[in-house]
């Protein structure tokens, strides 16, 4: 029998939050994102904020697998709750050019709130504070 783990610790190893000011940052810490592990990170971090909205500051730059579905997923109303902006940390030039690919296509620069792609967490985050939402 192959013991199998328990999806709550890979959220354990594979997701960090921080809290600066008003700013969430939550870092991709694993390779791979499969459906149960994106759903288990949006719970999570909505359970550490508590039900408020606040920025968010999301680093992927270990990523290196999204199937689409999953990327819907993130995409879609249930995992955009409680954000007020995100920056994305990407240190990829081939990773940013699909996030703001995938950002054009589903609007969510434009339709929820503000989004943008940046290669250094200083860069989103100054962005991110400058930020009046």
């Amino acid at each position: 029998m192959v013991e199998q783990k328990h999806p709550e610790s890979d959220i354990d190893k594979n997701l960090e939050f921080e809290f600066i000011d008003d700013i969430v940052i939550c870092r991709f810490l694993g390779r791979n994102v499969t459906m149960d592990f994106a759903v288990m990170a949006v719970k999570k971090r909505l359970e550490i904020t508590k039900g408020k909205d606040w920025k968010v500051l999301i680093c992927v730059s270990n990523i290196t697998s999204v199937p689409k579905p999953v990327r819907d997923y993130l995409s879609s109303d249930e995992a955009k709750q409680g954000i007020k902006a995100s920056a994305i940390i990407s240190n990829s030039p081939i990773s940013n050019m699909i996030i703001n690919f995938f950002l054009g296509i589903n609007d969510i620069s434009k339709e929820d709130f503000p989004a943008k792609v940046f290669s250094s967490e200083e860069k989103g985050l100054k962005w991110l504070k400058k930020l009046d939402v």
